[in-house]
């Protein structure tokens, strides 16, 4: 006979398996509704999964999710001092999140530490996105950075960290700017680059 129990069931008795206590004050509610689980808790696990849920709903909601149960999560680990593993596909809720970032590549960790060191390692340039008043053509924004993206009324450049300042005071005296930013790369390039450069490095 096969055991198939319901997910509430589930997750108060997998801790056992693992000889993890969970003191008597402790309740595991929160981590179900933050999981968006807690509807599904009389359900066999096999077919539990907030998955379907997120598919279905307007793009908007499913943001909205992501920001409640960031905020909860972040709230549960400082009321219990837990320890949260997060596992995501978007980057911008590691980054909000997440203070130490642990990267495994084939089995072999290749960084521990905090996101703002990692990009500085990996990635020591700025992004700066121009909103222009006119169109400038590519070869005038290409004296102050690589140009990543242009169109007529903004345009990205990638610029060395330690340029950065110049720069800017370059395109604020030159260009028509409407307006400006200062941002790090994506963390999707960043962890893009980061497994190129660690895997170039395995097979050199």
């Amino acid at each position: 006979m096969e055991w198939n129990p319901a997910l509430s069931t589930n997750v108060r008795v997998l801790p056992a398996g693992y000889r993890v206590k969970i003191p008597a004050d402790r309740s595991v509610e929160p981590i179900m509704e933050v999981a968006q689980l807690n509807y599904q808790a009389p359900a066999p696990r096999r077919v539990a999964s907030a998955q379907p849920q997120q598919r279905q709903a307007p793009k908007a909601q499913v943001i909205h999710h992501r920001v409640q149960r960031g905020e909860t999560l972040i709230q549960i680990a400082q009321r219990y001092g837990a320890t949260v593993l997060l596992t995501s596909h978007y980057m911008e809720d590691v980054a909000a999140l997440c203070p130490r970032v642990v990267v495994i590549d084939r089995g072999r960790l290749i960084y521990d530490g905090d996101l703002r060191t990692l990009s500085l390692k990996v990635r020591p340039d700025k992004r700066v996105v121009v909103r222009l008043e006119r169109p400038v053509p590519a070869a005038e924004l290409s004296r102050f950075g690589a140009v990543i993206s242009a169109d007529d009324v903004r345009a990205v450049l990638q610029v060395s960290a330690a340029e950065v300042s110049g720069a800017v005071g370059r395109m604020l005296a030159a260009l028509p700017v409407s307006d400006l930013t200062v941002e790090d790369p994506p963390l999707e390039e960043v962890m893009s680059e980061l497994f190129r450069g660690n895997r170039a490095a395995a097979s050199g």
